[in-house]
């Protein structure tokens, strides 16, 4: 924050920092609980041992039966139940919403916000290209504490700006990684 900006005594000067803090640390709990590597962070979907995994072409744009091969994966598990959907970047919705599922019919992969009669979300918290689909009432997020917002005064003490640090107690579990899918 730049010292002009502590200058202000406008309210909404300050709910405007705040959400933005807010905003950050829940951007960076999403990128957790999707691609959580759990070595700095918690140990996220995509690197958990027992996820499935399915192959889709490389360019974001999956074929009908790369789709299917997502819930028959979770299905060949005998997890195909609860809160199932597909989460994917904005560049693969775009994607999915002009791939046809077949020649002639004239269906798009994406109708109506639901992809082979679930559910999409998009995030910009996944890896390029990168489709999940799962039980995701499965990623369980556990939350100690709350939201600490720390002032460091001497980052920025020539300028006399202040910087805000946030901490957030948290950690990711992945209940059954057989629940989900991802795409490789």
């Amino acid at each position: 924050m730049t010292r002009r900006l502590l200058m202000q005594s406008a309210p909404s000067v300050e709910q405007l920092v705040r959400e933005d803090l807010v905003r950050g640390a829940a951007l960076a709990i999403d990128l957790a609980v999707f691609e959580g590597d759990g070595v700095k962070e918690p140990l996220g979907i995509v690197n958990t041992s027992d996820v499935n995994t399915v192959a889709v072409n490389s360019d974001g744009s999956p074929t009908w039966a790369e789709i299917v091969d997502f819930e028959s994966a979770v299905d060949a598990d005998n997890a195909l139940m609860g809160s199932l959907g597909y989460v994917t970047t904005a560049a693969v919705r775009g994607n999915l919403k002009t791939t046809s599922k077949d020649t002639g019919s004239g269906r798009f992969l994406l109708e109506d916000g639901l992809v082979n009669g679930y559910p999409l979300y998009v995030s910009t918290q996944l890896a390029s290209n990168r489709i999940i689909f799962g039980n995701f009432a499965d990623a369980m997020i556990g939350m100690w504490g709350v939201l600490e917002v720390k002032p460091d005064e001497a980052a920025l003490a020539a300028s006399g700006g202040l910087v805000l640090r946030v901490f957030q107690d948290v950690d990711v579990g992945i209940r059954h990684g057989e629940s989900f899918a991802y795409g490789t």
